[in-house]
């Protein structure tokens, strides 16, 4: 009987096919894992905190649910997964440049859906509505 019971228990890292690999049992994938846990870099399992979505402030690539942590500290998609990069609409953001295409990084540090710029001579109310960035007292967009 005590060798059935040590077989049994095993050394914590097998997993259960109900449950899954604890917190802290070895694991190649998080699929192996217990819910809730993913597996970690170094192989182990560990309960891991809610994925931040694009846009949201971030430290390290690992926090992302993309995966990727971006220079501004904010979680990114890269290029070449045919998913457009940059902040999405909402997210917090510094310049243009940084916010997915489509959108512009408006006064309140924002990314938002910015209409198509007015261009040279085309009406205007704010220097924000001109390609140029430009609004003249006319009301007219200017160089």
């Amino acid at each position: 009987m005590l060798v059935v019971l040590l077989l049994s228990v095993g050394c914590g890292t097998s997993s259960d096919p109900v449950t899954g690999v604890p917190e802290g049992g070895e694991c190649d994938s998080a699929t192996e894992c217990a819910d809730g846990l993913s597996c970690g870099p170094a192989g182990l399992c560990f309960d891991a905190p809610t994925p931040v979505e694009l846009g949201g402030a971030c430290e390290q690539d690992l926090e992302c649910a993309s995966g990727l942590c971006g220079n501004e500290g904010v979680c990114i998609v890269f290029p070449l997964t045919g998913v457009p990069a940059g902040v999405p609409e909402g997210g917090q953001c510094d310049s243009n440049t940084e916010c997915a295409d489509g959108l512009s990084c408006g006064p309140a540090g924002l990314c938002f859906d910015a209409p198509t710029p007015v261009e040279l001579g085309g009406a205007c109310q704010q220097d924000l509505e001109c390609a140029s960035g430009w609004c003249g007292t006319d009301g007219a967009c200017v160089e």
